[in-house]
């Protein structure tokens, strides 16, 4: 938590499926084919696949800051404020 008591965190998503996924928004309007077909290039080029063999994979950097989660440098989503009940921050103590 950050010193106004909100979610705060970092981690690296490991993804698959990606390019079922750009196809499954080329169907339903999302993307158009063009971009659709510019995403798989992109996503091929940044794309490893495992030794094992398998589906390829993508590393992707994922914070929570401000409220907001970010895929690297890119904001997905917004986050709503958690409201503390006045008990609950009288109990926490943050270490710093």
């Amino acid at each position: 938590l950050d010193g106004e008591l909100q979610p705060v965190g970092a981690l690296t998503a490991k993804i698959a499926g990606f390019f079922e996924t750009v196809d499954a928004f080329q169907r339903v309007g999302l993307i158009r084919s063009r971009n659709a077909a510019m995403a798989k290039l992109v996503l091929s080029a940044l794309a490893k696949r495992p030794e094992g063999g398998g589906p390829p994979t993508l590393s992707i950097p994922v914070t929570l800051q401000d409220g907001k989660v970010y895929a690297g440098p890119v904001p997905l989503a917004t986050l709503p404020r958690i409201e503390w009940p006045e008990a609950a921050g009288s109990q926490l103590r943050i270490l710093r």
